[in-house]
């Protein structure tokens, strides 16, 4: 039976608790240059630098989300982005780790040539795949991912690179694939897409012949069902459980929240508070 797995994850800023910066300098942890982690990451820091005369904001680039919680830990960094799925057992190491934003939602993706064999999960066996750089969350993901489909070292070869090395060893055929943890919209998959002539509407159509439905239906619905549990499990208020979810129109969240669950956000809050 083919097993199709797709991971979307809520993307975190991060800082130490009680952190010091290096002199007047804030550190910022991103990731490697080409995807949205180095982008994001540039955009904050040129805003901050605009609006904090008495600091500087620095990009670090990093390998991502893994290295980027090591380094806040060993204090080379002051502020850093990391995947939700790795804090849980970030913090129980260091409970100094403090969350201060929630960003955008991720998708682990699998890149290849439009003329490539590789058409699922199950296709990679006897290929050679990058599964991201060291200590990236790309890289957690990657594993994650070949073991639940049953793809053991054995049968895929894998490398350890960065996303700009990938895309340059897939464009020269040295590797076949290369996983890639990012927003929906990434720098080197675009630059990819546009020299080998990979239809965008391809992509989104591949997405609904699998999931069902459109993904921008489909990250609605990912939102709203991350909001309902943030609306039992935690005392947030529903205007700062819409930003976390991604909406900052308290109005919007409340529509889309009814939508798909057919209840406002105070009604599902009011009907679950015994949980």
């Amino acid at each position: 039976m083919n097993k199709k797995l797709s991971i979307l994850l809520c993307l975190t800023l991060l800082i130490l608790s009680g952190c010091r910066a290096s002199g007047n300098t804030i550190r910022f942890g991103a990731a490697d240059i080409g995807g949205m982690y180095y982008s994001f990451a540039n955009t904050f820091t040129e805003l901050a630098n605009e609006e904090y005369e008495n600091y500087e904001f620095e990009v670090r680039a990093t390998a991502g989300s893994s290295a980027n919680l090591r380094l806040l830990s060993d204090n080379y960094i002051e502020l850093g982005i990391a995947q939700a799925d790795l804090l849980d057992n970030a913090y129980k190491k260091n409970s100094n780790l403090r969350a201060i934003a929630g960003l955008y939602t991720e998708a682990c993706q699998l890149v290849v040539k439009a003329d490539s064999d590789i058409k699922s999960i199950n296709d990679l066996s006897g290929h050679t795949v990058s599964i991201g750089a060291e200590e990236s969350g790309t890289e957690l993901n990657a594993n994650q991912i070949l073991e639940f489909s049953g793809m053991p070292s054995s049968i895929v070869t894998t490398k350890n690179m960065d996303y700009i090395d990938a895309a340059n060893s897939l464009k020269s055929g040295d590797i076949d694939a290369f996983f890639c943890t990012a927003g929906l919209k990434t720098t080197i998959i675009d630059e990819l897409s546009k020299e080998y002539l990979i239809n965008p509407t391809t992509l989104k159509d591949t997405f609904k012949g699998i999931f069902g439905q459109p993904i921008g239906s489909y990250m609605k619905e990912y939102r709203i069902r991350q909001a309902a549990i943030l609306l039992r499990q935690t005392q947030s208020t529903i205007a700062e459980i819409a930003n976390k979810v991604g909406y900052e129109n308290q109005s919007k969240f409340a529509t889309a929240f009814r939508d798909v669950l057919k209840i406002t956000p105070a009604e599902y809050r009011k009907q679950n508070s015994g949980e």
